[in-house]
């Protein structure tokens, strides 16, 4: 990491039933071009299928977007 560059920490906390507040941090995560890396913490004991489900898809385009945009 360059000193411009920047590491998010995305925190999941609770159990999982709205993941809009999730989606909102990641989408900004992919658009800050300084973020470079992400700490994913979770403290959740799980929750609802759907929002759980379309946390992890994100999570994981998220992942892909970090890795192929890096420089």
């Amino acid at each position: 990491l360059s000193s411009g560059d920047k590491v998010a920490v995305l925190k999941v906390e609770d159990v999982i039933l709205d993941d809009q507040t999730y989606l909102d941090s990641i989408t900004a995560i992919k658009n800050d071009s300084q973020i470079k890396a992400v700490v994913l913490r979770i403290e959740s004991p799980g929750g609802a299928v759907g929002p759980s489900q379309e946390l992890y898809s994100e999570l994981k385009q998220l992942r892909d977007c970090l890795l192929y945009t890096s420089d």
